[in-house]
């Protein structure tokens, strides 16, 4: 089956990415003739600009420092950041030739089906204040199967009118999914639409097959913590990653982006895979993101995941207390003990889970 998927692989962004592969690998392994539908939105690659930090609102003269800092310190580490995901995404994915705009345009091609998702395609806080009509695959076709895969959004985020436009759109879909149960339970309150649950496609691969695709020799030598966070405060979080750190007796290592105010220990242009050989020889890994708290569970790390309560920690806090470690989840203001896993009950109601998962994939492209 010819298979297109729609999803954020534009995204400089380690979870975007490892999500995009991981449901690219998957089915390929079942034999699909799979790639990456490309559709490529500003509003995906303007978080990620040189001067994204650079903000005319602060005022002229703030807005010409932050610019002039940016050159001299930043320059470098942009460029590696560029060049690690090109490297990663013509290694690891595959893209359609033509480019897309509008969903019209998705008619005349030659995909039998097109599975929207993983990662946040509905979160109107992230596509430009409206629910993208692509990612919703707003055109008319009997031809094409519509499927939606681990598709995501936060619903203190999301007005009464867009949802009601998402839900409009849905109604022609072959197979819905979401990820989170709050999400099929909200949706579902609105509609007659049948809504499954499924795990993000980083948890349908197992430990061994991110092994197989790292190498085997340590980034860094000696034992750290490492650092990760998508949001928050910075320095808060840094914080509670370095106190973690001192009991342990090591240091700390923040993977958590590319910014000219360099700490020391900062690694900020390592590429996906890299990413991965950083979260396995950690000694512990302290994040503020789904993905770092998903590879650290596959990678069965010890770990604290951080809840800001802002208002998005229900992806983080769904999955923990899905698979029982929700005792991982820790607020700002709680102190982090050395953490000791035991990751045998969370193995199995996970494999469990991919099970599921796969037999909803097998159903929608089958049935």
């Amino acid at each position: 089956m010819k298979i297109g998927i729609l999803t954020f692989h534009t995204a400089k962004n380690i979870g975007a990415q490892l999500q995009a592969y991981a449901l690219f690998y998957t089915l390929r392994k079942y034999n699909h003739d799979v790639e990456f539908v490309r559709y490529e939105p500003s509003y995906l690659s303007a978080p990620y600009s040189f001067l994204r930090n650079a903000r005319i609102k602060n005022g002229i003269a703030s807005y010409v420092k932050q610019c002039i800092l940016h050159v001299f310190f930043d320059t470098k580490t942009w460029l590696k950041t560029i060049r690690h995901y090109k490297v990663f995404q013509n290694q690891y994915l595959r893209f359609s030739e033509k480019k897309y705009y509008k969903p019209n345009e998705l008619l005349i091609s030659k995909y039998d089906a097109i599975i929207v998702g993983s990662d946040q395609i509905w979160n109107p806080e992230i596509t430009n204040g409206c629910v993208d009509e692509m990612y919703t695959l707003a055109f008319d076709s009997g031809r094409i199967r519509k499927i939606s895969y681990a598709a995501s959004f936060s619903i203190s985020h999301i007005t009464k009118g867009n949802t009601q436009v998402l839900i409009k759109r849905l109604q022609s879909f072959s197979y819905i999914s979401v990820r989170e149960k709050s999400l099929k339970s909200y949706l579902e309150s609105f509609s007659n639409l049948h809504i499954d649950v499924v795990i993000d496609p980083t948890l349908l691969l197992s430990k061994e097959e991110w092994l197989n695709l790292m190498s085997q020799k340590r980034i860094i030598k000696k034992r750290y913590v490492l650092l990760y966070q998508a949001r928050g405060n910075k320095k808060a979080i840094y914080d509670k990653a370095k106190d973690l750190a001192d009991k342990i007796g090591v240091d700390v290592y923040d993977a958590s982006g590319m910014n000219y105010r360099i700490k020391k220990n900062n690694v900020q242009y390592v590429n996906p895979i890299e990413f991965l050989n950083l979260v396995y020889y950690a000694e512990a890994v302290v994040t503020v993101s789904f993905h770092g708290t998903a590879l650290s569970v596959i990678l069965e790390k010890p770990f604290y995941s951080i809840r800001l309560n802002d208002g998005r920690d229900g992806r983080v806090e769904d999955l923990l207390n899905t698979v029982g470690l929700e005792t991982q989840l820790k607020s700002i203001d709680e102190e982090l003990g050395i953490p000791t896993i035991y990751y045998n009950e969370a193995k199995d109601v996970l494999c469990r889970l991919r099970l599921n998962s796969l037999s909803f994939l097998h159903k929608a492209l089958n049935c």
